[in-house]
């Protein structure tokens, strides 16, 4: 939750939030399947209210669930399965969170899936605007998916990255998904304690080696051109 306060966005755009929590759940979810999930056997326990993966056990949130057959997302408080209060605490406060910004994603309890509407999508929303240490799991089954966020993860899965994996994760989601590309990146650094500064057509991410990234607007909206160390390729190849 951090990231959306700490960067001006319209929080009641999809497309701003989204941007404004992709960088942190791509960077913290590529580290939870590196360190913890792994190649391991998962299971999931909805009573119990747990997901395990071999042999260590994590409590969950039941967010919500995609279904093959509807080709719906339905969120977790209003689930057919009526699950305990215990483990749809979050979508419930995100359905409030929702209200208060008439951010209508997080409060219409079930729509058509699509690229822009999806449970990795609105799971890596979730994750981030519940300002816990949390990830999701897509637990796949015969008509569709149910997505949990869990917790009790070490501290390592949500370390900052380092220069390299920040560019690389930065050319993944630009080409992947549609965004705003300057609160993406403002936001991803804010989120890795990157200090930054900004101009009208560059934002300067000062690791220990400083990382420049060079905008062009087209009709109306920006766009990122170039990520470089090297400031003067970014310029020179604008010239071209």
């Amino acid at each position: 939750m951090e990231t959306i306060n700490n960067i001006a966005i319209n929080t009641s755009d999809w497309t701003e939030v989204f941007s404004a929590c992709l960088g942190q759940s791509i960077a913290t979810q590529t580290a939870c399947g590196e360190r913890i999930v792994k190649n391991s056997r998962w299971s999931i326990n909805f009573p119990k209210g747990t997901i395990t993966f071999g042999k260590t056990e994590y409590p969950i949130q039941f967010l919500g669930s995609e279904s093959k057959v509807s080709n719906t997302w339905l969120w977790g408080w209003d689930n057919i399965n009526h699950f305990k209060d215990e483990i749809i605490t979050l979508p419930n406060t995100l359905r409030d969170l929702g209200t208060k910004w008439h951010l209508r994603p997080l409060t219409l309890k079930e729509f058509d899936l699509n690229d822009t509407y999806n449970g990795h999508n609105l799971s890596m929303v979730s994750c981030v605007l519940s300002g816990e240490k949390l990830c999701y799991y897509r637990c796949m089954h015969e008509t569709g998916a149910a997505f949990v966020a869990f917790s009790g993860l070490p501290d390592s899965v949500f370390a900052p990255v380092d220069i390299l994996n920040f560019s690389s994760i930065t050319a993944q989601c630009i080409q992947k998904f549609f965004l705003n590309h300057r609160i993406f990146i403002k936001s991803f650094l804010n989120w890795n304690n990157t200090p930054f500064e900004e101009t009208d057509d560059m934002i300067i991410g000062h690791f220990p080696q400083d990382l420049y990234v060079k905008f062009k607007t087209v009709e109306s909206r920006e766009y990122i051109i170039g990520i470089s160390t090297e400031r003067s390729k970014l310029e020179k190849d604008d010239k071209i």
